[in-house]
């Protein structure tokens, strides 16, 4: 590769790397990505996998801005998973306490019932025996 080819080929690498990253700063608006139902993330994530996939194999360029712009839908659907899981854990966190609390009320009255025969057993072998 001569000298004037190589200046050629990075300053275009230089230039896609510039362009790739305004894309990615200009990519999808939180609000936006936010009101997204998950079926509609779903359908985006799939069209550009599906476009990166249909995209020539040489243009690995492109192939890989699309699956990157697909990561952002895809993280979402994670992130709204992820709080559905934190949700139900508190949920489940919140039972267990109830159901802790219960237990312990229970076995005070336990320990109080085997207390009180324990005494009432010691009274009727001393007083009737």
């Amino acid at each position: 590769m001569d000298p004037e080819e190589m200046a050629r080929l990075t300053a275009e690498s230089i230039r896609e790397i510039q362009e790739h990253k305004a894309r990615l700063i200009q990519g999808v608006r939180i609000n936006e990505l936010y009101s997204l139902t998950e079926e509609k993330l779903t359908e985006k994530h799939d069209e550009l996998v599906e476009a990166a996939a249909n995209t020539a194999a040489h243009d690995v360029a492109q192939k890989m801005r699309l699956l990157e712009q697909a990561r952002v839908y895809a993280n979402e659907l994670f992130r709204r998973e992820s709080i559905r899981q934190e949700e139900r854990m508190e949920t489940l966190t919140r039972s267990l306490n109830h159901l802790t609390k219960w237990i312990v009320a229970l076995t005070v009255l336990v320990s109080i019932a085997t207390i009180i025969g324990v005494i009432l057993t010691a009274l009727t072998l001393i007083l009737g025996g």
